[in-house]
């Protein structure tokens, strides 16, 4: 609220005083002393300050005129402040969201000069879009594929149509937060809500970023997810048409609460190894922030407004689109450095807990290298681990109600069909996918999967009653094999020898076509065509041929001979079904077109 006279100033003043008795509150306090110094300086403003103080209304405001190409505000929120750059000096926090203030003549790093948003027209009127931000000497981005399908009257914005969120992890440490450097070698670690439960697609992928006079390019990255062959080794120019990252948070001349909020700049969770990380860099702006090597980071960037000890946070959370995520959060001042902090309605981020957080500076934020994920796990084994993960239900151990077992798969479908008709939940269990099954391949009929024997038991009863009167639980034990499809849409990762085969990176779904990971996997010797495979739809199979010789033979054709490799369509690309063993692919079960 502005200040519009005396009386308003009284009302405030006793208001806030009233507040501070009551609640022992040091925010209050605060608050109040900012009112106090407000009020005072109010009397001695001019008639032309106080025109300028209504321009902070938004009803007043003038209109902001839409960016067309460059110039996006490098303050590393991941908001576009304004479509310009300023310099900034000492008391001056308006560029530098971690608080840690340079004068004008103060070299940037590397990492400040890196942030911005940027973009690259790929055909026609789509580009790849990308917006680089910072949390410490931390960099990390949203990138994705937009089109510019501006309409008249309307601000000319690039949204993506499909995003993703990049961690952008330094080889060294320290490579961020350099002055001497335009460059740096980064492993490119990446996740979207859109698929994947949310967790990382692969071990980082490695390559360079490098500044140049007009933007951002990468280069390196073979096989990459993230970068199309269209955008590697070019230019990203500096675009302040790309979407805001974090729309909610208060742009520069956004108006908001007078007497400012008065906590700024970055705090740390005590007594944790997994801290929590607040960011205040002002305008009521607030990020929150965790990252451990290993784990997708948790970012949030929103805007807030308050009520004594309670700020109202409107925010969303990075890899996940715009999408709001609200949060009412108790902050309490214990002194000028150390705060009390209570996340309500956050259980599934934070948890409902009281947390105490200490000040600190943008240094004290640790840097997580590509070496750092790579020991905690997220290495070039990370897709086969996360493939028989138990994290999946369908990976987990079970006791099976078993009611039937075939050799053939078509005879399986059918008694699936009948328990399922029965009222059962029931599934197809492949036996040498599991170390308790018989290794000799049987296509199982389960109507239930139990945590317990005791939970089984009680199904089998009901199994029995429904009519399977040979129905017996059995133990399936662990995981050692997995049905799945992989898709390939080009021969550019695969490896060719005599003795196998190497698909590199490609995508790997469940039976339900859920995007699992990206991985290799191998095709060799021990490579079978399953006996219910229909192997007419694999091209240019001829009696006798192994999945080897079948993939050697189409690949040879591919380089010499590409008439006869098309001639039934890419026999190498689309989506296969198959049967691993780790990476190995044991038996192809089918293939298929994608629509």
């Amino acid at each position: 609220m502005r200040n519009s006279g005396g009386k308003t100033a009284l009302i405030l003043l006793a208001l806030i005083l009233v507040c501070s008795l009551f609640s022992g509150c040091a925010l209050a306090g605060k608050i109040l002393g900012r009112a106090l110094e407000k009020g005072k300086n109010g009397k001695e403003q001019t008639e032309e300050t106080q025109k300028d103080e209504e321009t902070k209304d938004p009803e007043n405001a003038p209109e902001k005129e839409t960016a067309e190409a460059g110039g996006a505000k490098e303050d590393g929120t991941g908001q576009d402040a304004g479509g310009k750059e300023d310099e900034t000096t000492p008391g001056d926090d308006k560029n530098d969201p971690e608080g840690s203030l340079k004068s004008a003549d103060e070299p940037k790093t590397l990492g400040e000069k890196l942030c911005g948003k940027y973009s690259l027209k790929i055909s026609g009127d789509e580009y790849f879009i990308l917006e680089i931000m910072r949390f410490g000497d931390n960099l990390y981005a949203g990138g994705g594929y937009a089109f510019d399908d501006h309409e008249e009257g309307m601000d000319r914005t690039l949204g993506a149509y499909s995003f993703y969120a990049m961690e952008f992890l330094p080889e060294e440490a320290e490579a961020f937060g350099r002055t001497d450097t335009e460059e740096a070698a980064i492993g490119v670690a990446g996740f979207s809500v859109m698929s994947n439960f949310g967790k990382y697609w692969g071990a980082p992928e490695k390559g360079t970023i490098r500044l140049d006079d007009n933007g951002v390019i990468f280069s390196g990255f073979p096989d990459s997810e993230f970068f199309v062959e269209e955008v590697l080794g070019k230019t990203l120019i500096r675009d302040a048409r790309v979407e805001n990252t974090f729309p909610y948070m208060n742009p520069e001349e956004a108006w908001f609460e007078d007497p400012p909020y008065p906590v700024e700049g970055i705090f740390r969770e005590k007594g944790t190894t997994d801290p929590v990380w607040l960011d205040f860099p002002g305008r009521q702006n607030l990020r929150i922030y965790r990252k451990l090597p290993g784990e997708e980071v948790l970012l949030l960037g929103g805007a807030f407004t308050y009520d004594n000890d309670v700020i109202n946070y409107e925010a969303s959370i990075f890899g996940n689109g715009g999408a709001p995520e609200t949060l009412n959060i108790e902050i309490r001042e214990l002194d000028e450095d150390t705060l009390k902090v209570r996340f309500k309605d956050a259980d599934h981020l934070f948890g409902d807990v009281i947390r105490v957080f200490e000040k600190k500076e943008e240094k004290d934020v640790p840097v997580v290298t590509v070496s750092d994920a790579e020991e905690a796990g997220l290495d070039e084994d990370y897709g086969l681990r996360k493939l028989y993960s138990e994290e999946f239900e369908e990976n987990a151990e079970f006791y099976g109600v078993f009611v039937g077992a075939f050799k053939e798969r078509n005879g399986a479908y059918e008694y699936l069909e009948k328990a399922k008709d029965s009222g059962f939940e029931a599934d197809i269990v492949y036996s040498p996918d599991w170390t308790e099954l018989n290794p000799e391949p049987y296509y199982c009929v389960t109507v239930s999967k139990n945590k317990t024997r005791e939970e089984a038991e009680q199904i089998l009863d009901k199994a029995k009653s429904a009519g399977f009167k040979d129905a017996y639980v059995r133990f399936s034990g662990k995981r050692t094999g997995k049905r799945v499809y992989y898709t390939m849409h080009s021969l550019s990762g695969v490896k060719v020898s005599a003795d196998e085969v190497i698909l590199r990176k490609v995508q790997v779904d469940d039976l339900s076509s859920v995007y699992l990971t990206s991985m290799d996997l191998v095709i060799d010797k021990d490579t079978v065509f399953d006996p219910s495979c229909e192997t007419e739809f694999f091209g240019n199979y001829e009696e006798g041929d192994t999945p080897l010789s079948w993939f050697l033979k189409n690949e040879k054709y591919s380089r010499e001979d590409p008439d006869r490799y098309m001639e039934n369509g890419p026999a190498l690309i689309g989506v296969f079904e198959v049967g691993l063993t780790g990476k190995h692919i044991d038996r192809f079960y089918n293939t298929y077109w994608w629509d």
